[in-house]
């Protein structure tokens, strides 16, 4: 299969994060082709692919990641063409421009959807036995022209986290409310005093947006006696991730201790901010150039979340986007899907910033 047919047989059978079985079947298939120098599947608790090109001699580790889990709608976020990006660029590897010196790395991970998969991925022996200079990632990014290459110093993507907070109180009949610890009047003034954590500048963006609430039984006979709030909170830095988590749960605490409450809370899905290293966007847009390509400097981070962060809190990353479209749909949207026009320029990119990064 050519790598836009796997694109599609990927788009066709999309597999959720934690259940990318046939995909890992396929990238395999597709690689052994190439015959890396080493081939493995082994992610403790997961189902991703490594693959190293090893040069002649030592040098320089270059290490690409694509994403390969779809969402529950499928693969709408494109996922699917980013893994046919990545395979794409291993023909292009094994097409004479298998590196002369050090190696390149491709990381094919699971689970991105969920912020698990770069951790899984970092955990494996043979990164962890390896020492590797600079990781690149991509993503397409809807809304901008077809082709262009997108890239950001510093924050590219939002620090987020899925915040969860019960509360219990003390249940009584609906005409003798009085005899129970009712929370709703905690959870009112928690959601009012929500917007003073909130800041809009840039430089100091911190987000929270109520996603779920849920307060007692759906009776009539009966007062609330519990209740649970379901919020994601985002920041363009760790640090001001940390000042938003401490504000919410300072906060929660007090009213539980103002209405007699006890509480507990839990985060899901957790992200760092992908902060990217200066030297490795340098190096992008020094590739973007000798491809005669368009790029476009990203006026503020995206607010969405992605795990490539964890990658590059361990090593040198650089993270960009490719534009697909103004009038692509939006990504996760029902409608949303990857155009195949940009398989070849993502392969493209990656090859020429192998070349860049290896004698950077």
């Amino acid at each position: 299969m050519t790598s836009i047919e796997i694109r599609h047989n990927l788009f066709d059978n999309p597999e959720v994060s934690g259940t990318e079985y046939k995909t890992v079947e396929l990238i395999i298939k597709k690689l052994q082709i190439y015959h890396p120098d080493i081939l493995t599947s082994d992610i403790k608790d997961g189902h991703g692919v490594i693959a190293i090109f090893k040069g002649k001699k030592q040098g320089k580790n270059i290490a690409f990641r694509t994403d390969i889990d779809a969402l529950p709608s499928g693969h709408r976020c494109g996922h699917d063409g980013h893994t046919a990006i990545l395979l794409q660029f291993a023909e292009y590897i094994v097409s004479g421009n298998r590196p002369e010196t050090g190696s390149i790395i491709l990381i094919f991970q699971p689970e991105e959807e969920t912020g698990n998969g770069a951790k899984k991925i970092l955990q494996s022996k043979v990164l962890q036995n390896l020492h590797v200079d600079y990781i690149f990632g991509l993503h397409n990014l809807p809304g901008y022209h077809l082709g262009n290459i997108l890239f950001k110093y510093g924050t590219f993507a939002a620090a987020s986290t899925g915040f969860i907070a019960k509360l219990e109180g003390k249940q009584a009949h609906a005409a003798y409310p009085e005899n129970g610890i009712n929370p709703a009047k905690a959870v009112a003034d928690f959601i009012l005093a929500l917007d003073s954590f909130k800041n809009d500048d840039i430089s100091n963006f911190k987000q929270i947006t109520v996603i779920h609430v849920n307060i007692g039984e759906i009776a009539f006979g009966t007062a609330a006696g519990d209740a649970n709030v379901m919020l994601t909170l985002r920041s363009f830095t760790n640090k001001g991730m940390s000042e938003l988590i401490n504000n919410v749960t300072s906060e929660l605490q007090q009213l539980a201790n103002k209405y007699s409450l006890k509480v507990s809370y839990d985060f899901q899905d957790k992200f760092n901010a992908l902060e990217n290293d200066d030297v490795c966007v340098d190096i992008v847009k020094a590739a973007a150039k000798e491809l005669n390509m368009t790029t476009e400097s990203l006026p503020e981070p995206m607010r969405w979340s992605e795990d490539f962060a964890d990658y590059c809190l361990k090593w040198h990353g650089g993270f960009f986007g490719i534009g697909s479209g103004e009038n692509c749909k939006p990504l996760h949207n029902p409608e949303y899907n990857f155009p195949d026009e940009l398989i070849d320029i993502g392969a493209k990119m990656f090859l020429k910033i192998a070349e860049q990064a290896m004698v950077d």
